[in-house]
């Protein structure tokens, strides 16, 4: 598969932050990254969690987050996590994208991640915690997202340009939808 030298930095980025939380005890898992249909069944049996992740990501709502058709998504296991992650890109632009993320955790854990990140805003309305920033965790225009409810974390990563209410809306029906489905 080819992915961009963006979105290879991007996933790094975002092991190491996933490898932060779980300290130095080392061996974890690489990240897979293989694209599926989002309306695909998988061959060969049941939906993997990463794929359960995608497929749970409506297409009303991966629209309203990137304003434009979507291309298929990558999706596999984070680096050194029990978490999953499923990515979407606008079709022919990298740049704008859209990252979920799901992973067991307790909330002092999910708290010191809001805090690794810089996701400090409480944001009310989104399972039993959530917190909110401007921009995504690329550094670039967007919206992140982390919520956690009953030992269950999602982070919605959004990258792209355009109103910053919107996208935080976008961010945040994500989570909803995730946290409900989840």
């Amino acid at each position: 598969m080819n992915m961009s030298f963006k979105s290879v930095t991007r996933l790094a980025a975002l092991a190491l932050v996933a490898l932060a939380l779980v300290g130095c005890g080392g061996g974890g898992a690489a990240v897979t990254a293989t694209p599926v249909a989002a309306t695909a069944t998988p061959v060969g049996g049941a939906p993997t969690a990463a794929q359960d992740l995608c497929l749970a990501m409506s297409e009303p709502l991966l629209l309203a987050a990137l304003a434009d058709g979507v291309s298929e998504p990558e999706y596999g296991d984070v680096a050194g996590s029990d978490g999953v992650y499923c990515y979407f890109t606008v079709a022919g632009d990298a740049d704008t994208n859209v990252e979920a993320q799901v992973e067991s955790m307790d909330q002092e854990r999910f708290n010191s991640l809001a805090q690794i990140i810089g996701a400090t805003t409480p944001l009310a309305g989104v399972g039993r915690s959530a917190f909110i920033r401007e921009n995504s965790v690329e550094g670039v225009p967007g919206s992140t997202v982390l919520a956690w409810d009953e030992g269950l974390a999602v982070t919605i990563d959004l990258a792209r340009d355009g109103d910053q209410a919107e996208m935080d809306a976008a961010a945040k029906a994500l989570a909803i939808k995730l946290l409900a489905d989840l």
